[in-house]
């Protein structure tokens, strides 16, 4: 069996040799060129033998011209939607091109979208609930603008090879935010990008999209039943649902069964244990072998390869 038939039966919930497995860390190519980035992720990938590749989406989200920091109502106001052409934006899709054209159809890879909200975070980091919280209306313009450019950027990232996002939900934590303010500063945009990722998979350009729930004590509830996507990625380890309740809320495939949190100090012995522990709890069909977020970077490579065999024994 083939990679990409491998994933392809795995979402169908389809028997499979075995899970399909694959793990990401940040690789801190921030500075680099689209060239040194997709080659460090095609390493990666061959190291490993993922069957699938999780692109990291470490290039940050831009700036208006001449701002460096968000930290004022005239700040807020000048975003608008930004061009696919600018940067970082160009500079992701030529990784997203390179990883494809090198890949072809030995095995599928998403690209790592960021949900509006989490654009908000990493970009007006220790403004932004002050700025939330006096300039409502103008931080959900912006939140406007942010969901419109990432609308633009999935169509893109469909033309590159891409088999779908792996789309990150922030805010998704009880302990982050009411469940009211949740409605109204996440879900509405989440939705509307993923409008355009679902409208991208019935036309059969995206077939792989992963809705990674980040956070502690999540509202899972509310997301496995309204967010579109293939996929349910979450820290099982640390958030219900366990993966017997999540198969008897949804039908859809879920990821994960390793504990990123740790996870360098744990022996190959654990590791395998807590593979074969998912496995186990969510039976192989349906289920993808992955971590609940991303891995410390000083992972040993030992753990990776045991979490690997522990998908095969």
């Amino acid at each position: 069996m083939t990679k990409t038939e491998r994933v392809r039966r795995a979402l169908a919930g389809e028997a499979v040799d075995r899970p399909p497995f694959s793990i990401w860390f940040h690789f801190g190519t921030q500075h680099l060129p689209p060239s040194k980035t997709a080659a460090i992720h095609l390493d990666f990938f061959r190291a490993y033998d993922l069957d699938w590749l999780k692109v990291m989406s470490d290039y940050r989200y831009p700036m208006p011209d001449g701002m460096e920091e968000v930290a004022s109502l005239a700040d807020l106001r000048r975003f608008r939607r930004f061009e696919m052409d600018s940067e970082p934006f160009s500079l992701q899709l030529q990784v997203l091109r390179q990883i494809g054209a090198a890949l072809g159809n030995e095995a599928p890879f998403v690209e790592t979208v960021f949900s509006p909200f989490g654009v908000a975070r990493r970009t007006l980091r220790g403004h932004m609930d002050r700025l939330r919280r006096e300039y409502p209306d103008a931080f959900k313009t912006f939140l406007e603008s942010v969901t419109e450019t990432l609308r633009h950027y999935v169509r893109a990232v469909a033309q590159t090879g891409a088999a779908g996002v792996f789309f990150s939900v922030n805010g998704a934590g009880q302990g982050e935010m009411k469940e009211r303010d949740f409605e109204e500063w996440v879900l509405p945009y989440d939705l509307a990008v993923l409008a355009t990722v679902n409208e991208l998979a019935r036309e059969g350009r995206f077939y792989f999209n992963v809705i990674h729930i980040h956070g502690e004590r999540l509202r899972w509830r509310l997301i496995m039943d309204q967010y579109p996507g293939q996929v349910f990625n979450w820290s099982v380890h640390h958030s219900p649902p366990s993966f017997a309740q999540a198969r008897l809320f949804t039908p859809r495939p879920l990821m994960g069964g390793i504990d990123e949190v740790g996870l360098s100090s744990k022996t190959p012995s654990e590791v395998r244990h807590q593979v074969r522990t998912a496995i186990e709890q969510a039976g192989a069909a349906g289920l993808f072998i992955a971590p609940g977020c991303a891995v410390p970077t000083d992972v040993p490579a030992d753990l990776i390869r045991a979490a690997a065999q522990a998908c095969r024994a």
